[in-house]
């Protein structure tokens, strides 16, 4: 995951705070939008937590999770964020941002 990504998140909630909610949702969407694509092009979701994918294919397959979470959250569809940081989590356990969001949602 690049950087830029998840700090897509925060600059969000920002312009949120500003009253500019049109271009937070914007934001929101396009962070579903990277996870998703990211996720069409990562392996098999269901094999994402087994052995013989590399930690690094598992690691791809968590920050797609994890960023489409984000936006779920923006939105406000924690139901669907909280399902998105658990995938994050099955295909890498020691995922810390997807271990800390769900945490702060009471998970």
């Amino acid at each position: 995951m690049r950087v830029e990504h998840a700090t897509l998140f925060y600059q969000a909630m920002a312009l949120r705070k500003l009253g500019q909610e049109d271009r937070a949702r914007a934001i929101f969407e396009l962070l579903i939008d990277i996870g998703t694509k990211a996720l069409g092009t990562a392996p098999d979701r269901e094999a994402s937590g087994h052995s013989n994918i590399s930690a690094t294919k598992r690691g791809q397959v968590a920050d797609a999770h994890f960023l489409v979470g984000l936006g779920q959250l923006g939105l406000n569809k924690l139901d669907e964020a909280r399902q998105e940081f658990v995938l994050a989590l099955k295909a890498s356990p020691d995922h810390y941002a997807a271990m800390k969001v769900l945490s702060d949602m009471g998970s």
